[in-house]
């Protein structure tokens, strides 16, 4: 929001736990913007490094089984047909 609205000073948010019946809130402010950030900063890095050298290393997930990438050594079928 701060990015696209710099209009915009103060967010006030919650996040719902409906089992639970809990509704944390927290006011963020633009002043604190990069503090935001700076929790992709590892990731950006890596990616940057990667962009630069052109690899890429394969990190296996639970979205193998549907990649297209069937020549990496972590890729396997979820069915075998």
């Amino acid at each position: 929001v701060f990015v696209h609205f710099p209009e915009v000073m103060r967010i006030k948010s919650a996040l719902v736990y409906v089992v639970s019946n809990e509704m944390p809130n927290k006011t963020h402010v633009r002043t604190e913007m990069s503090t935001y950030f700076s929790v992709f900063d590892k990731q950006l890095e890596q990616l940057e490094d990667a962009m630069q050298s052109g690899v890429f290393n394969a990190k296996a997930s639970g979205l193998c089984p549907w990649c297209c990438k069937s020549n990496c050594p972590r890729w396997h079928r979820l069915w075998h047909w």
